[in-house]
Parts: structure tokens; C-alpha cells; sequence
């Protein structure tokens, strides 16, 4: 994958607000964190781009994590940019998308293997996602991915921060994916 000409200018001139907006958003679009990587790699040189963890505690029940704490905890990366709070995001991540096994190398670049070797089409790993629940999700991240860039856009034409357009438009279009979802109940 190759980094945005953008998220380049930004390591230059050692924007860290730009560089950590860039990365959190490659979290939401990318779930195996491959870019998140190549980005930080290319900022490793930046001084301050990483906070010291601000202590807030992590939920970890697992039967708690959703698309909603997800959310919650990207929202707060902004304002705790630490790698504790990256790595519990990427945790989380990894437990919600069980369908992509994710393994590090020694440069900590990763790469996507299937769990079992078998090899399944979309249509399978769909039904399967469905009958143990998992598709809502990927549906409701989808359409908070969706509402986070239209939300970001409008909130810059009118001259509001793009952050809380992104984090607004994320919500709504969560919340219109899971009612579309769940039939209108």
C-alpha cells in the first residue's frame, strides 16, 4: 500500500495532529492494520507522535466488545494517542473480524491468513459471519465508516472540525445501517 502524498507532507513538516487523524482513520477503513503500520514506520522518526497511556482503563469482557466500543476507544486515540490504547483497538479488532487471522513478522508488518486452511467462498464466510452474528457488525462499521467521511466533509464545507463531522457522521451512519438492519424495529 502506499502512503497519500498527504500523510507524507505531514511526517515532513511533523504535523502530529495531521499524521495521528491519518492513522486513526486507517484504522476504521482497514482492519488488518497493515497501513496503520506502513504509517507508522514512516513517522517512527517524529518526535511526541506517541502519549504516555493516560491510565483510563480498557474494558476487557470480551462479550462487551462491539462496534460501539470501537468507536469509543478511536474517538479517544485522539485525545491519548498512546500504544497501549493502539494495541488494545487492534485486539478488539481482531476478536470482532474472526474471519482474518492476522500473524506479525519479525518487521511487524502483518499479513492476512484464513483460520482454517480450508478455503471458503464469500457467499460460505457470509452465512457462516450470519449464523454466529458476527455480520451485523461489518455491517454497522461499514455505514459508520460511511457516515465518519460524510460527516468529516460537511463538517469542513461548513467550517466546523472535520474530528467532531467524522465522529457525528460515524454515529448516524451506524445508527441508519442498524435500524435499515434490523428491519425499522
Amino acid at each position: 500500500m502506499a502512503l497519500t502524498n498527504t500523510f507524507k507532507e505531514a511526517v515532513k513538516l511533523g504535523n502530529i495532529r495531521r499524521i495521528r487523524i491519518m492513522m486513526k482513520d486507517s484504522i476504521l477503513v482497514d482492519p488488518t492494520f497493515r497501513k496503520f503500520r506502513e504509517m507508522a514506520n514512516a513517522a517512527a522518526s517524529v518526535k511526541g507522535l506517541y502519549d504516555i497511556h493516560d491510565e483510563k482503563g480498557f474494558e476487557l469482557n470480551r462479550e462487551n466488545w462491539n462496534s460501539e466500543y470501537i468507536d469509543k476507544q478511536v474517538v479517544q486515540l485522539l485525545s491519548n494517542f498512546s500504544k497501549e490504547r493502539i494495541e488494545h483497538i487492534e485486539e478488539v479488532i481482531d476478536y470482532l473480524n474472526p474471519s482474518v487471522k492476522i500473524t506479525h513478522t519479525n518487521n511487524d508488518i502483518r499479513s492476512n491468513e484464513y483460520l482454517d486452511t480450508k478455503s471458503i467462498s464469500y457467499k460460505e464466510q457470509k452465512h457462516c459471519d450470519q449464523q454466529q452474528g458476527r455480520y451485523k457488525y461489518s455491517k454497522f462499521a461499514t455505514g459508520a465508516v460511511a457516515g465518519a467521511v460524510v460527516g468529516g466533509v460537511v463538517a469542513s464545507a461548513v467550517g466546523a472540525t472535520v474530528v467532531t463531522g467524522a465522529v457525528a457522521g460515524a454515529v448516524v451512519g451506524g445508527v441508519a445501517v442498524s435500524i435499515v438492519s434490523n428491519g425499522g424495529k
